[in-house]
Parts: C-alpha cells; sequence; structure tokens
C-alpha cells in the first residue's frame, strides 16, 4: 500500500516542496483516495516522488535513489506553469493521473485511478475517504477521513447495527497528523482510534457506544 504522496519542484539543482495551496491540498486528498482503495506500486516501493521542473532545465539531479522505497519521477512544464504550480492543480491532477497509471492493474484500473482523480478535484474538502472497518458480533464501525482546507484532518466515526443500519455517528476532533489515526478498535463498550504505540504522534480518541449493546428488555 502507498503510504506517501511527495509533490515537488525543481530550482536549478535542488528541490523543494511546492509551497501550501490548492496544488497540495490536492496531493493529500488523493492519498487517501488511494490508501482507500489500498493502492499498490509493487515490488518494495510505497511512496511516490513527483517533481516538477522547467523543461528547459536539464541539468543532472541525484534525488531519493537511496531510498529504494520511493519510486520517482520527473514531470517537464513550461516556466509559466512551474512559477504558479501551487495553484494549478489541474495541469498537477492530468500529470498524476499519467504517473499513477503506469501502476495500474486489475485491481486498480486507468478507468479507476481517472475517477478517483476527477473526485478529489470536484468534492475538494467534502470528499470523504474509508480508511477502516472494524466488526464486533455483527455491528460495523467504519473509520472515515475528509482533507479540510485547513490542513487538518477531519476523522468520522460511523457505526451500524447488525441489519446494517446506521446507529452512531460521531465527527471526531480533527487532527493535524494521519498518523494518529493508524489503529483502530471496536469493542462492545467504545470505538477508538489511536497512533501506534512507538508513532512520533501520540494520540487517541475514543466514542462511548455503550448503549449500542445494551440488552432489549
Amino acid at each position: 500500500m502507498i503510504y506517501r504522496l511527495m509533490i515537488k519542484r525543481i530550482s536549478n539543482v535542488s528541490s523543494c516542496d511546492i509551497p501550501d495551496g490548492n496544488t497540495q491540498r490536492l496531493a493529500h486528498r488523493l492519498l487517501l483516495k488511494l490508501k482507500e482503495h489500498d493502492f499498490d506500486m509493487g515490488g518494495d516501493k510505497d511512496a511516490i516522488a513527483v517533481y516538477f521542473k522547467e523543461e528547459s532545465n536539464h541539468t543532472y539531479l541525484t534525488l531519493h535513489n537511496s531510498q529504494k522505497w520511493v519510486a520517482e519521477h520527473i514531470v517537464d512544464v513550461t516556466l509559466d506553469v512551474l512559477e504558479r504550480i501551487d495553484k494549478e492543480p489541474d495541469v498537477v491532477a492530468e500529470k498524476l493521473e499519467e504517473i499513477l497509471s503506469l501502476y495500474a492493474n486489475e485491481n486498480c484500473t486507468c478507468e479507476m485511478i481517472h475517477e478517483w482523480i476527477r473526485e478529489t478535484l470536484e468534492k475538494q474538502e467534502k470528499m470523504e475517504c474509508v480508511l477502516q472497518e472494524k466488526k464486533y458480533y455483527g455491528r460495523k464501525a467504519v473509520l472515515s477521513i475528509r482533507y479540510l482546507d485547513t490542513k487538518e484532518y477531519l476523522p468520522i466515526i460511523r457505526v451500524y447495527d447488525t441489519d446494517n443500519s446506521l446507529v452512531l455517528e460521531d465527527r471526531l476532533p480533527c487532527v493535524k497528523y494521519l498518523s494518529v489515526l493508524d489503529v483502530m478498535e471496536f469493542t462492545s463498550g467504545r470505538v477508538t482510534v489511536r497512533s501506534k504505540k512507538r508513532a512520533l504522534h501520540q494520540q487517541s480518541i475514543t466514542v462511548d457506544c455503550k448503549s449500542l449493546f445494551k440488552r432489549k428488555k
């Protein structure tokens, strides 16, 4: 599964992150969509780094070649586009679709990739992606995520009864780091989402659902 999608620009002989803006928000949301569908590049790679450079720049660059888990792609654009790349999500989306399609397979087809990117552009911060599901005695808890324009992740917990009817929906506090939502636990009394024990950013959020498991008289 893919864990990172990096969008950068090349200036002279160095690379740097594209400033926060519509393009970076596109990348964050598209990564959620790829995670939702277990997008896999095959082999030992679990990250993509896309470098945008001015098409007449032929300077040789050493990028992340020592990091075997990173799939690198360099994209040529005009100087005019490069200078406003943080405000060109449509251009970036088109290039990302071309790159992601190189890894298409029967589980993640080119048509599916096209649809994910279209949805990301159209829905923007309203787009929800399901990241985790847990079942407990016939009931199901679902963790969905939205990436907001405020650069925060909005987690949403929904619990479905044994007949698949929605019985609980709770918007959790926004979080800055997606890694704090890596683990999801569902028991008779609660749904908990938290970071892994050794994660850099530690956080735990719990939703009380005891009432759903009370015996009916």
